[in-house]
């Protein structure tokens, strides 16, 4: 079967809207709302096909674009490869050129339409930031990984994952519930690296699952949460994490760590080969530098995570 290649772009106005184009009803898939783009001509370079497609459907001319993410999706009756970017800058305003129907959504709205199955990581990619965090619990008193926390709460970061070695005691979840409270006051989701059942119990806004409780579970956890991501090391972890429809993944080393400096690491050669296996967000995390944060999107990446390189 012929695969068939689609560039698609993610175009924003000055109000953080996102612009959807609905399908003719005779189209296939027609009547669902999808994110621009169309097919590339045979030898046409993908940026090319972009700056086409949203000239002939929007009359927009784009001026710069970055890649978003890159999607493999296989229907009945035909294989698809979605390279999807990111509009930076374009010109002109947005018309249904072909008659078709276009709206422009706030992107926390985008769940409620209905869009091709291909088209729902762009959904997770756009929700997601381009540089996520850690804050790793160093074991001190309680007090200062209080001040820590309430430090990161006015850095402007909008999600976190919090990572700790203690044990989940009655004491620690009452310590952390009002600091969670505080973080979804502010508008700041704390993703917690943790049982289902405690990210439960402190409120957290999503749930990450370390390699080795990646692989112990067989379903997504239930419980309520926004996000659900995981740590992986390898291809079989990606996409065990993809069948089990989680979020975003971390995917790990991809540099050399002061923590693990002798270590075998993937390199961004390897990153980009385990990436373009897998159609979720996936972040780039051991070593990263957050000068690195074109070049890990250039790869195929969501963007970058750390620990020491955002711990100041």
């Amino acid at each position: 079967m012929n695969r068939i290649q689609v560039a698609v772009g993610v175009v924003t106005n000055s109000f953080g809207q996102v612009l959807l184009s609905r399908r003719h009803q005779s189209a296939h898939q027609g009547g669902l709302w999808e994110f621009p783009g169309g097919k590339l001509e045979p030898g046409e370079p993908v940026l090319a096909a972009l700056f086409r497609e949203l000239d002939e459907e929007l009359g927009l001319r784009v001026e710069t674009a970055s890649p978003l993410i890159r999607i493999q999706h296989q229907y009945p009756e035909r294989s698809v490869l979605l390279r999807v970017f990111r509009v930076d800058a374009h010109s002109g305003q947005a018309v249904g050129m072909e008659g078709q129907e276009i709206r422009w959504v706030n992107p926390t709205d985008l769940g409620d339409y209905e869009f091709p199955e291909a088209n729902r990581p762009i959904i997770s990619a756009l929700r997601l930031p381009d540089v996520f965090p850690i804050l790793n619990d160093d074991d001190s008193e309680l007090f200062c990984l209080e001040r820590r926390f309430r430090e990161w709460m006015t850095r402007g970061v909008k999600m976190f994952e919090f990572r700790t070695s203690r044990p989940f005691t009655e004491r620690f979840v009452e310590f952390l519930q009002p600091l969670f409270q505080q973080a979804h006051s502010a508008g700041i989701e704390i993703i917690i690296n943790g049982p289902p059942g405690i990210g439960a119990q402190v409120g957290a806004a999503g749930l990450h699952l370390n390699s080795q409780r990646l692989l112990e579970t067989e379903l997504r956890p239930a419980a309520g949460f926004r996000w659900v991501g995981a740590s992986c090391h390898n291809l079989a972890e990606l996409l065990h994490a993809q069948n089990l429809g989680l979020d975003y993944a971390l995917l790990s080393p991809v540099s050399a760590t002061s923590s693990h400096p002798g270590g075998r690491i993937l390199g961004w050669n390897g990153f980009e080969a385990l990436v373009d296996q897998v159609n979720i967000p996936v972040f780039a995390l051991g070593g990263m530098k957050p000068t690195e944060l074109q070049l890990a999107r250039n790869r195929g990446g969501q963007g970058i995570a750390g620990i020491s390189a955002f711990a100041k």
